[in-house]
């Protein structure tokens, strides 16, 4: 049986926050957790078909989510690979020359079996040691080899990180200016997404690297939120412009700069630009008085029409 590591600092890595706060990165987690699993098992080193994503319960959609927070890499069109396997996780190889040199040392172990007569001694002071450091009595001389890929919760890994405590994971975030900085990208984004996207549109490396420019240079995310809802008064913007012939809502041409953001934010509170072309059934927000009159005689006609035929009847 294969073991995989998991850090116990995994729930507030930079990574595991961003991919929480993705829609659709619970299932993506899951998957992440599920491949571990599968690619320790079989000594994949940490390779991921397409179709053993499919097997898991996993989808493409899924395996991009973990692409774009670095948990996976591309590996062709064949599949993925976990990032950085190698580092903290044994390679197929290694597990294979282990189990060879377990199955060996249990061979060596049987052919060294004392007889009936010698396991009577066992348990009392019987150098099993095969050295001069005194006899192992007891429990003790029946203590098997284990194995070196299951990690030993008693024994810390060098780079194991030491477990949160109480209040600690408030201060780890004050601590951890990329933990805020991945909240204040996905508190822009979504209120864009609310304003100007659909609910499929979804965070692409090109929208997160266009919020964190802004955040950079200074712009804080009111003024950013601003913004979008100042965008939806601009005609030039919404396309409803006398010749403007499509509209300009995407986050990268609202949040262009500095400047873009700080013209659309005074249009906070503006009324929206009024789209192009016909109003939607039930809006007569755009008909004039003249043509509202209208409506008025032709909508009287058709009642005094119907009231004709009833009579008739």
């Amino acid at each position: 049986m294969g073991w995989g590591r998991i850090d116990g600092s995994l729930h507030s890595h930079p990574k595991i926050i961003e991919l929480a706060a993705m829609r659709g990165g619970a299932r993506s987690g899951l998957l992440w957790v599920r491949a571990l699993s599968y690619c320790a098992e079989h000594g994949t080193d940490g390779h991921v078909s397409r179709a053993v994503c499919r097997a898991l319960g996993g989808s493409s959609s899924d395996a991009r989510r973990l692409v774009e927070v670095s948990l996976w890499e591309r590996a062709g069109v064949e599949g993925w690979r976990f990032h950085d396997w190698g580092d903290h996780n044994p390679t197929g190889q290694e597990i294979t020359d282990h189990k060879a040199r377990k199955a060996r040392n249990q061979r060596e172990s049987r052919s060294r079996r004392p007889s009936k007569s010698g396991r009577e001694s066992r348990g009392r002071g019987v150098n099993v040691t095969g050295d001069d450091r005194g006899p192992v009595t007891g429990d003790l001389a029946r203590v098997r080899d284990t194995d070196p890929t299951r990690p030993d919760p008693l024994t810390p890994s060098p780079t194991e990180t030491p477990p949160l405590r109480g209040g600690e994971f408030a201060l780890r975030l004050e601590e951890a200016p990329e933990l805020q900085e991945a909240a204040k990208v996905q508190e822009v984004f979504d209120t864009w997404r609310h304003l100007h996207g659909t609910a499929k549109t979804t965070l692409t490396a090109k929208r997160r690297a266009r919020i964190r420019a802004r955040l950079n240079e200074g712009t804080t995310v009111e003024m950013m939120k601003a913004a979008l809802r100042g965008a939806l008064a601009d005609e030039w913007t919404m396309g409803t412009a006398e010749r403007s012939t499509k509209s300009f809502r995407g986050i990268d041409t609202i949040l262009r700069d500095a400047d873009k953001v700080e013209d659309l934010a005074r249009l906070d509170g503006k009324p929206t630009a009024r789209p192009k072309g016909p109003a939607p059934p039930g809006d007569f927000s755009c008909v004039t008085e003249s043509s509202a009159d209208q409506l008025a005689r032709m909508m009287k006609a058709d009642e005094e029409r119907l009231a004709k035929e009833r009579k008739s009847r």
